[in-house]
């Protein structure tokens, strides 16, 4: 958590990718339903971890851009339990979404996309590798899988960082950050949380 502090408080441009959503958008009401069957400590520990990151990341989009590549699962993989919550290589025990957290952190990626001109989202439908690659520009990135047994590693060597950053960048179309752009995307997001109110 320490190197996680560290990294996401240098301000430089991000391209983070996951295989659903990250942890970094998750809201706080969210993660006290995760971490409800943790002890008082490790629950007050994770909480206040979790908000200085989401402070981190909302000061970060002030001065630069964060582009999100993400995979909205099939339906079934939520009421299937399916989908790793991010926050599970924190925790060290595994937890996945129900379809009310699912939706709750959506709606909060909508209020971002809505707020934040430097924020950016790109619904991605080829994403089937279980990894989390969290990359910033000439500064590092950290590798996570969420899935048993989860994992995590941070690198920092300078081809390495340059080698990630290219190929998040070719994953991420420029158009992205354009307003017609952000608007189609919270089109999409807002048409899969009508689907989730039926299940």
């Amino acid at each position: 958590m320490d190197t996680v502090n560290e990294f996401e408080y240098e301000k430089v441009d991000c391209i983070l990718k996951s295989r659903a959503l990250s942890s970094i958008t998750l809201p706080l009401f969210a993660l006290e339903r995760f971490l409800k069957n943790h002890s008082k400590d490790e629950r007050e520990s994770l909480f206040a971890f979790h908000k200085e990151r989401i402070h981190s990341f909302i000061t970060l989009l002030e001065t630069n851009k964060f582009t999100e590549i993400i995979r909205l699962p099939e339906y079934s993989e939520l009421i299937d339990k399916n989908i790793p919550v991010g926050f599970t290589v924190f925790t060290g025990n595994p937890v996945y979404y129900d379809v009310f957290t699912f939706r709750a952190q959506l709606e909060n990626i909508i209020s971002l996309l809505k707020h934040h001109p430097n924020y950016t989202v790109f619904i991605a439908e080829n994403i089937n590798d279980d990894l989390t690659i969290y990359s910033k520009e000439n500064i590092g990135l950290i590798v996570m899988k969420y899935s048993s047994p989860s994992i995590s590693f941070a690198i920092n060597e300078p081809f390495m960082t340059q080698a990630f950053w290219d190929y998040l960048k070719i994953n991420s179309p420029h158009s992205s950050s354009s307003a017609d752009f952000r608007s189609q995307t919270i089109d999409k997001i807002n048409e899969y949380i009508k689907g989730l109110k039926d299940l």
